[in-house]
């Protein structure tokens, strides 16, 4: 009984050594570039809500010339938002992922983008997503970015990019990896 109370964290008695937890990856999701452009790390966006994680990790292209945006990883897709700016996926692990057209972009009506699926929608990597009007978003002052979160970031995960910021990617081409950790 005594060894049990001085295993207690209120116990008065001597110093306990640090147990602190560890972390540790448990499994891992391949992302794939959603179009060709300039790669970003998600601290880089120009928008807090992105840059600052509220939302979740992720990661970001700068669009060069194609609107084309494709999908980062295989799923269902759950929703299609207002104006068709911005797409969830969910895959089969419940990793929710969205892609979001564009900064600001909701502010938009609808007509830059086009949804190529519907909800529902069964896609793979590399799926027609949405075709987005880039002069038009550019001559509303608003800016291309595209931005990949994933936003249930209670499962424990961070997304490390496999290539660096700034480098020019292809669309389909795979360029970042979720870890799914585990604190033990």
């Amino acid at each position: 009984m005594l060894e049990f109370l001085r295993d207690q964290d209120w116990w008065p008695g001597e110093e306990t050594e640090d147990t602190s937890q560890t972390t540790e990856t448990i499994g891992h999701q391949d992302l794939y570039a959603p179009a060709s452009g300039d790669l970003l790390p998600i601290t880089e966006v120009a928008d807090a809500v992105f840059s600052q994680k509220m939302m979740g990790d992720g990661f970001a292209i700068q669009p060069l010339t194609e609107g084309q945006v494709f999908s980062p990883v295989a799923g269902r897709v759950e929703k299609i938002h207002t104006h068709e700016h911005a797409v969830s996926i969910v895959t089969k692990r419940g990793l929710e992922f969205l892609i979001h057209l564009g900064l600001n972009t909701v502010e938009l009506p609808g007509y830059p983008f086009k949804a190529l699926v519907a909800e529902g929608d069964q896609v793979e990597v590399g799926t027609p997503l949405a075709e987005m009007d880039l002069d038009a978003i550019r001559r509303h002052h608003y800016k291309t970015t595209i931005v990949v979160v994933l936003t249930n970031m209670d499962v424990g995960a961070e997304v490390q990019l496999l290539r660096a910021e700034n480098d020019q990617v292809k669309a389909k081409e795979k360029i970042a990896e979720l870890k799914v950790l585990e604190e033990g």
